[in-house]
Parts: structure tokens; sequence; C-alpha cells
């Protein structure tokens, strides 16, 4: 029997699923399977002293069967292959005990996590009502559950060693590696998480699977199954075996396949399979116990990852090292294009995210440990690389599209990021022209009644920036103190009278309305200057005046053209 066990890696047995346990509460199991019909009976071999009652079957005839076992037997006989009955040395044991079994069974069949990784079971149904209606059914739906098994070819030198080692415990008498591993070749891994439409889910409490559940918990968000050794009560894990150590990390290799299998069906939103992935530092400091064993699963598994292309970018997958993180969220702010923000950046032969991932912060994290790890750190897109962008003419050229600025400001407002970029070039003027915070005005309606003749000194904040902001309360916080702020004795005594400007102010208040209105500003606005005397003004004849030095000025009047006239 055990030889077959060892030979047929498929069986319940070899999987470490005994039958053992159903004598820990029975002194009498009845099975029938096939044209098999067999009892194990402590009261039918209490006589044979020499023989435990639990490894001697007792053939037995249907009409040496409790009438009620054979009618639920015959009900159900096409659908079980193997069927047996239980009947506990204490009646109570089935209701009444303090452990009873309707109390297992409700507790061991909470959930269909436990048949999961069982071969050859696809459902359990439960009765303990007396009616034929089951009260407690657990299947393997795939409706409701991702479960994906893989198996790995074990090593020459692994094979070896397990084998020294059996026979090491043959001559010691300590086994804690069972007889069936000798010239072990072959290593299942299974993974399994819920799923709900397109979403994969995280899976509450998870404990590590030695194809029944043990009470190990590596701080996964998943369920996983090995070949692992478990404890004899199955509520641990060897942790001083180098078998358990090298199955560990064939299934964080499994599992890096387990993540791209995933990617690959295209059934699911990307950032709910990457949410998978486990922080194995945090893990490690949780798990400490366990800190050996989740090391050697995170190195199969980052053995693959530095090496494999997994990301899902626009053109398929991407290794991490070529992979952009964009810690500034621009790219997935629909402010410009992939192809733009690759091109101002210089990445190159880099790759963004799909859009999901950049907008998931869980990969964000994910991505950001990954490329610290792996020595990428130079794909990390920061803020103070998005303030360089402002130094580069072709994103000044793209910046000066009203549009893209209007986006772009919506951008850092919505960031909280125009503080960093206020001495920058960022703000357009009424001429589609860029100027920092510092350099423009922002709301001079007022002034350019008078001024608008001298509108190219007065760069101020573009009309459509303005609409496009109209009663954005973030934006009037943001900006309420930034922009210039106008100085009517400055902006005539030091920009227009400047030695760069005043020739080509003189040249336009020698035209009558400009000349009208910058002087009412000057009366209105402005204290005296002497420099004032030397600028141009238009006489009531509408004849230039070169300037006021050599000339006696009169207010208009109908008595002086008179007189004037009179004594012309």
């Amino acid at each position: 029997m055990i030889k077959k066990k060892v030979d047929n890696t498929e069986t319940i047995g070899y999987k470490g699923i005994g039958f053992k346990t159903v004598f820990l509460d029975n002194n009498y199991v009845y099975l029938k399977t096939g044209g098999f019909s067999f009892r194990f009976d402590q009261s039918y071999t209490q006589d044979m002293v020499d023989t435990p009652y639990q490894i001697l079957p007792v053939w037995t005839n249907d009409k040496e069967v409790d009438r009620e076992v054979m009618k639920i037997f015959k009900k159900s006989d096409s659908n079980c292959r193997v069927q047996f009955a239980l009947r506990p040395i204490f009646p109570t044991t089935l209701r009444d005990s303090e452990q009873n079994f309707v109390e297992l069974f409700n507790d061991v069949f909470k959930n269909e996590r436990v048949i999961l990784f069982i071969p050859h079971i696809s459902s359990v149904k439960i009765y303990h009502s007396n009616t034929e209606t089951a009260d407690i059914v657990r299947s393997k739906d795939s409706q409701s559950w991702q479960t994906n098994t893989y198996t790995e070819e074990i090593s020459e030198e692994l094979r070896k060693s397990i084998n020294n080692e059996i026979e090491r415990q043959e001559n010691s008498g300590t086994f804690k590696i069972p007889t069936k591993y000798y010239n072990f070749r072959k290593t299942a891994v299974s993974f399994a998480c819920p799923k709900e439409k397109t979403n994969l889910k995280k899976v509450k409490d998870a404990n590590l699977y030695c194809y029944l559940p043990t009470q190990v918990s590596w701080g996964f968000d998943f369920l996983m199954n090995t070949d692992m050794i478990p404890t004899g009560p199955r509520d641990d894990i060897e942790l001083n075996i180098n078998l358990n150590a090298e199955i560990a990390e064939i299934a964080g290799r499994k599992f890096f396949l387990w993540i791209k299998d995933l990617l690959n069906t295209q059934s699911y939103k990307p950032n709910t399979i990457f949410k998978l992935i486990p922080d194995f530092e945090k893990c490690k400091r949780e798990h400490k116990k366990y800190e050996n064993l989740i090391t050697r699963f995170q190195k199969g598994f980052e053995d693959y990852l530095k090496n494999e292309p997994i990301i899902p970018v626009k053109e398929g997958y991407a290794k991490i090292e070529d992979v952009i993180l964009d810690k500034t969220k621009i790219t997935s702010s629909s402010v410009m294009s992939d192809d733009e923000f690759i091109y101002f950046a210089g990445f190159d032969g880099k790759h963004l995210p799909l859009l999901v991932l950049r907008k998931d912060t869980d990969f964000y994290s994910f991505l950001k440990r990954y490329l610290t790890a792996f020595d990428c750190e130079e794909n990390i897109f920061e803020t103070e690389d998005l303030v360089d962008f402002c130094q580069d003419d072709e994103f000044n050229e793209w910046l000066e599209n009203q549009n893209h600025n209007n986006k772009f400001l919506a951008y850092l407002i919505d960031k909280k990021m125009l503080e960093d970029f206020k001495y920058e070039s960022i703000f357009l003027d009424s001429n589609n022209k860029l100027y920092s915070a510092d350099e423009i005005y922002g709301d001079i309606d007022a002034e350019l009644k008078d001024l608008s003749a001298f509108s190219e000194f007065l760069p101020h904040l573009s009309l459509h920036t303005r609409k496009f902001f109209a009663d954005n309360e973030a934006w009037t916080n943001a900006t309420n103190d930034i922009f210039d702020k106008f100085d009517a004795d400055y902006f005539v005594n030091e920009i227009l009278l400047s030695d760069n400007n005043k020739e080509d102010v003189i040249q336009i208040l020698k035209n009558k309305d400009n000349s009208l209105h910058f002087y009412k500003f000057l009366a209105e606005r402005v204290g005296f200057s002497q420099e004032y005397k030397k600028l141009p003004f238009i006489d009531a004849e509408n004849n230039i005046i070169e300037n006021f030095n050599d000339s006696l000025i009169y207010f208009n009047s109908q008595e002086g053209y008179k007189v004037k006239k009179q004594y012309g």
C-alpha cells in the first residue's frame, strides 16, 4: 500500500490526507467503494489481541449495514465513488459533546477553502437535520475562486539530498520527512483567491495549505498549497527541513508565473492582480517565525521579477528596469499625452504603466519598492523633475498653447503644487507669452481702460486663463498673493520712462486717443514729476507738441479762441 502511494503522487494518501483520523472518535467505520464493502469494527475484532481493529477490514454485505445508512448510500451512489459511515464511540459526540460532529463540520466547512486544493473532490454536502436538504454545501466553484496549479521537476541534487536524509532517519529512528518523498521527482504549487466579475479579491486570514489548511500564516493575501512537510498535527510546517525551504523558493517562482498568467487572461483589472503581491519585508516583520521561508519565497519571485517583463504597458509588458514611476501623477491627470511626457522627461526607451495602474496606490508602492530594490531610482519622476520642464524650450512652446496651459495650471492647483512653480515662467499673458508669477499682473482691467496702448509693458494674465478659472475657489486661494502688484508711480516712472522704453512711449503718446487716456491716468493716479514735461501732447488743433518745456498751456476756452483770432 505504501509503495503504491509513493508511486502514484496523485492519490489523496500521497498528499498526506490520511484516513486514520476517523478512529479518533469512532470505533465503527463502514466503507463502500466500487465493488468493495467492508468495515473496521472494534466490537468484531476485540478478541484479536495482536491485531488493531483499525487495520483489519471486515468484509460486509449490505444486509449487515443499518437500513438507514444503505438508504442514504443508494440515493447518492451514482455521484459518490467512495461512501463511508461513522459510528461514534459515545453517542453524545454526534450533537451534544463539547466538540460534537455538527459543530466540527460547521467549523471545518464554514467556507469552501478547506477543499480547494484536495484533488478529485468537486463538492461537499453535509446533512445533519434529518431532511433531504443539505445543511452545508461547499464546492470548488470557478465562478467564485481563481485557482491555478503549477508543477516543477525536482533537481537531481535536491532529490539525492532528500533520499540521504530519509536514509539517515531510518538509522536514527527520528522521522520528519515521510518515506513517500523518497525519489521525489515533481512538486506542485497551487494558488487561489476569490474573484468578483473583473476584480480579484484579497483573502482574509490566509493560511498556508499542505492540501489541507495548516495554522501557518505568512501574511500573504492569497491561498497557497504546496508539498511542504507539515508537523504531525498539521497545525504547522517543519521549519528546519531543507526540502521546505527549497519548495518555498520554487513556490516563489511559480507565484511570478501565476501573476503573469492572470495578466495574460485579460479577464481581471490589472491593479487587482498586483494587489496580491506581498510586501515581503512587512510579512517578515510580522511573521518572524517564518522569516527564512518567506525570504526563500521572495528570492524565487524576485529572481524572475528582475529579469522578466511583467508590468503591463501600452506596448505589452516591460521589465521593472524599463518602467517609469510618475510620483507627480501628471501622467494620470490628462494634462499631456504619454508620448509628450516621455519626450519632455527624456525617458526614451522607457514605458509608463497602464493608466489603471498609475492611479492605484498599492501598485505605486509596489513599483517604488522594486525600482529602489533593483537600483532603478532614475526611473522615478519627482516634482523637481517637473519643475525642470520649465527650462526646456520645447516644453515652453507646448505651454504657450492656451488649452495646454489651462490643463497644466489646473493640475498644479489640484495637486497643491503651484507654490513649487510660482517662480517659473508658466503663466500666459494676453499675447501668449510666458511669465513667472512675480513678472505678470493678475486682474488690471481698471488700469487698462486708460493704459491699453501700453499693454506690451503690462504683461497681465490671459483673459482666457481668468475665464477658465472663474469661480474656482482653489485657484483664487492659491493665487491670492502671488502675482505682481500694480503700482501706478512705479509703472510710469520706472517702466514707461525707463531708458529702454522711453522712445517707444513717446511715439505712442503722439496718438491723440492714447495721449488723452494717458494724461487722464497721470492726473488721477500718479504724483507729479519734472520728467513728464519732456513728454509730447496734442493741442486743441490736433497738433503734436513735442514737450511742455517751452509751451504755455491753457485750458480750452471759447473766449481764448476769440482773443487769439483777434490778435492772431
